[in-house]
């Protein structure tokens, strides 16, 4: 498609991406403040962020690629034994499965097991969007696919999504699973917490449900398992940090700003602007955790802006495998167009308001 493609697209992508991990710390942060205990106030998820970022960084700059790819593999292994104990726990402390289903059922009836039922607050539209999500994130999501172009045979990369793909699933489904063991035990089992998390009194703020999970465990697991299950949190957070770090450092070196010198920086060059942008994304990130505002639910908020970019690169990347008259003006558009995503966040569409005196809801 040509430079300028190659630049608006590593824009948008950076844009996106930057916006996409924005939240990551903070979540990671409140995770760890529930489950031990600490008061959920914004105190302790500020320190608790500071300090694990700065343990990623220091690791992603020193080591790259080589220290994302086995730090990667060794807290993948971590994070699978805490998550699949954890699970097992989860599930027989708060009465099996059976139990489990009767209460989802109480509660929520059906569209507690239907996404697409009358009264369910998803739909047949929110199921379409999670399935092109998922396809687009395999074939365009480049902290997952930048591992797999790094292959050298397209045996061995056929190979780890095959095998990949199980662990993906059970990445999914497991704390899925453990968010529904969280809402039966505040249901049936902590009435002190239904009032933390819905409060009687009008006047008496709420605290984000987002504590739910790791509260819940950290009062139904043994000090041990939660040692465990906090150094299996810490790894999967340090495992996706270090790669979108390297990611959206490497796109902003390789597709912005090396086409606009016209190729002309040579690769220390490149692996020292890398490891500058690695420093200034990670306080970017903190300061958007310190102060976004948004209240919209974290998977929504990661599915809008990684639409920023996906849904115009899935149109540039359909046109340029499988259409001839694929061209440059048209691939721009795409990107162009796909842009407007970020109208989806609750923050943009505030300001929008603002500057506007509008009512606008966004897409």
């Amino acid at each position: 498609y040509g430079r300028r493609t190659r630049i608006l697209g590593g824009i948008m992508l950076a844009f996106g991406g930057l916006l996409n991990m924005g939240l990551f710390l903070k979540v990671g942060a409140m995770f760890i403040v529930g489950i031990t205990g600490m008061v959920p106030d914004s105190g302790a998820v500020n320190a608790v962020m500071i300090v694990l970022l700065a343990l990623v960084l220091v690791y992603t700059v020193i080591g790259g690629m080589i220290s994302v790819v086995i730090t990667d593999y060794i807290q993948f292994v971590i994070l699978s034994v805490g998550l699949l104990v954890t699970a097992w726990l989860a599930v027989d402390l708060v009465g099996g499965l059976d139990n489990i289903f009767e209460t989802v059922d109480t509660y929520k009836g059906e569209a507690g097991f239907n996404p697409v039922a009358a009264d369910s607050s998803f739909g047949f539209e929110y199921v379409g969007w999670m399935f092109f999500l998922g396809i687009v994130n395999c074939a365009l999501w480049p902290t997952a696919v930048a591992r797999a172009l790094a292959m050298e045979s397209t045996t061995a990369l056929k190979r780890q999504y095959m095998w990949s793909s199980i662990s993906f699933a059970i990445r999914m489904i497991i704390p899925n699973l453990l968010g529904v063991c969280a809402f039966v035990y505040v249901m049936t089992k902590a009435p002190d917490l239904q009032q933390l998390f819905s409060p009687t009194d009008a006047d008496v703020k709420a605290v984000d449900n987002l504590y739910a999970m790791p509260i819940f465990l950290g009062r139904i697991l043994d000090p041990g398992v939660i040692g465990l299950l906090t150094a299996a949190m810490i790894a999967a957070f340090m495992s996706t940090h270090d790669g979108y770090l390297l990611c959206w450092s490497t796109v902003i070196t390789q597709d912005i700003i090396a086409p606009l010198f016209k190729e002309r920086l040579d690769n220390p060059t490149r692996i020292k602007i890398t490891r500058i942008l690695i420093v200034l994304i990670g306080l970017y990130i903190l300061y958007w955790g310190l102060f976004y505002t948004g209240e919209e639910d974290i998977w929504d908020y990661m599915a809008v802006t990684g639409a920023i970019y996906f849904t115009g690169a899935a149109v540039v990347l359909a046109g340029g495998l499988y259409w001839k008259r694929a061209s440059s003006a048209g691939a721009i558009a795409g990107l162009l167009c796909g842009a407007t995503a970020v109208l989806g966040i609750e923050a943009i569409r505030d300001q929008i308001n603002q500057a506007l005196g509008t009512g606008f809801t966004g897409p």
